[in-house]
């Protein structure tokens, strides 16, 4: 989801501020990297003067020198870095970094990953990295993580998402001001996305700055580093600026980007009919009126609000999206699924969905009519009875001899006449298992008798009405009028046959 808008003046910059980053004539790339910094903290309104901030520091020429830029420029900051215990020269880094804070009067906090990493060890490694700076955020009253993500990181991050088929939301690649991945309450910012690996090297090397050199970061079997140091470079053979060609091609994804996902909440809250921790629930008649671009991010949506950790492939949105048929099941990965019924589209748990979004009784329940009544059903449902004609009846039943009206759930040996089958009877039973009805609700599900007979069946969006009580316009036919609706806020939701 996009990071929300910064209120105008809330990370303003002072002129004294602005003052205090001056731009070092003595050399053009560390001049122009002190600029971009610079303008980047004013034009983004990326940190407050006097906010605290955590610096994450590898060693390397990126972080050494987004560190020296701060420690310069900017009071009070706290550096951490961590080793990801991967590899036998990291202690040594940590070491590096631990002396040149001290030797700057810069306080650092290290970090090491104890449990063993699985699955995508990159991947992995970067959330027990980020979990970490959250901590040390929380633990000294920072918001603010800042990294040394730079511009050739972004041109690798996107041509990795191209690579991948993925959509605009990959395709635009990182942004400037964004979540903290692994808490969303605190802001990671990156002042150097605008800068090159060249610029930067150039700074270390005006300030007499010695990064640490990461031996993993040459291993080209590791995909991102293959696009470093092969694709790239192949790239450039067709166009030398392909690095500020892919961030151009970013920055034009992220205001496409950033329109469809202002369509997205617009469309969002007229989608929604519920969100708790089991289930998000879209209404599949407003879904489909949608745009399919809005659909797949609707979706999306749905399953990032559900299962924030969730890793949601194109191709599993695409199927979704082309298959919204009711009774269709998808699995999203790791145990979602997305279901679709009548009236929504569900994803998590869909029978928890059912049970608190159906009309239901106790099994233990029975409640007795006398028409006309009005009789709260709980979970804000209403039944309507009435011997004549009402607005918002939804059904009509020839009740002629009955004595006692009730609703009740089944019972062992429960027997009715569906419509179509020409009288003939059928256990309740067979005809819930026929109707696909999960086990788990049909305990709940109301049933309308007269004299014990089942007349009427309410479930899901309509009512199924027994054969015996059909009506036929005869001139001996007693009509039962019947309606139920749930009453949520300003909304009225019918049950209609």
């Amino acid at each position: 989801m996009r990071y929300p808008v910064i209120p105008s003046g809330k990370y303003s910059t002072t002129p004294d501020y602005l003052n205090s980053c001056r731009i070092l004539e003595r050399d053009d790339g560390m001049r122009y990297v002190m600029k971009n910094v610079l303008r980047n903290t004013q034009q983004y309104k990326l940190f407050r003067p006097d906010e605290k901030l955590i610096i994450a520091v590898s060693g390397g020429a990126d972080s050494l020198a987004l560190l020296h830029w701060a420690r310069a420029h900017h009071e009070p900051i706290v550096a951490v870095t961590f080793d990801h215990n991967l590899r036998d020269g990291a202690v040594a880094d940590v070491d590096y970094v631990r002396s040149l804070c001290a030797s700057w009067g810069v306080p650092c906090v290290v970090g090491q990953m104890t449990a063993p990493l699985s699955g995508n060890i990159e991947a992995a490694a970067r959330m027990a990295r980020y979990r970490f700076l959250a901590r040390v955020a929380h633990r000294i009253g920072a918001e603010t993580v800042v990294t040394a993500h730079h511009a050739d990181d972004q041109a690798e991050t996107i041509l990795l998402h191209i690579l991948r088929g993925a959509g605009l939301r990959g395709a635009r690649g990182m942004a400037m001001i964004a979540p903290l991945p692994t808490d969303s309450r605190l802001r990671l910012v990156r002042p150097l996305l605008d800068v090159t690996r060249e610029e930067i090297v150039a700074y270390c090397a005006a300030q007499g700055l010695h990064p640490r050199h990461d031996p993993t970061n040459d291993d080209t079997d590791l995909t991102r580093n293959y696009i470093r140091h092969r694709a790239l470079p192949i790239l450039r053979e067709v166009n030398p600026r392909v690095v500020e060609a892919l961030n151009r091609f970013g920055r034009a994804v992220a205001l496409d980007d950033d329109l469809l996902e202002s369509l997205t909440d617009e469309a969002w809250t007229t989608c929604l009919d519920a969100s708790t921790a089991d289930y998000v629930a879209l209404s599949r008649r407003a879904v489909a009126a949608c745009h399919p671009a809005l659909q797949y991010r609707l979706l999306y949506r749905a399953l990032a609000q559900l299962s924030p950790a969730l890793t949601i492939t194109g191709e599993r949105l695409s199927a979704a999206v082309s298959a919204l048929a009711v009774g269709t099941q998808i699995e999203m990965g790791e145990g979602v699924s997305l279901y679709v019924d009548y009236e929504a589209l569900i994803v998590g748990d869909y029978e928890t969905y059912l049970i608190d979004g159906m009309l239901r009784i106790s099994p233990e329940q029975t409640l007795t009519l006398n028409p006309p009544d009005d009789v709260a059903l709980g979970g804000d449902w209403r039944l309507r009875s009435s011997w004549m004609p009402f607005d918002g009846e939804n059904v009509r039943l020839n009740v002629a001899g009955v004595q006692t009206i009730a609703l009740r759930t089944r019972r062992a040996g429960d027997r009715l006449q569906p419509l179509g089958m020409g009288g003939r009877s059928q256990k309740l039973k067979q005809w819930m298992i026929d109707r696909k009805i999960p086990r788990i609700v049909r305990d709940f599900i109301p049933l309308l008798t007269c004299d014990g007979q089942i007349a009427a069946i309410l479930y899901g969006r309509e009512w199924v009405i027994d054969h015996r009580f059909r009506v036929d316009g005869l001139p001996t036919e007693r009509l039962l009028y019947l309606s139920v609706s749930r009453h949520t806020g300003e909304r009225s939701i019918d049950r209609c046959p």
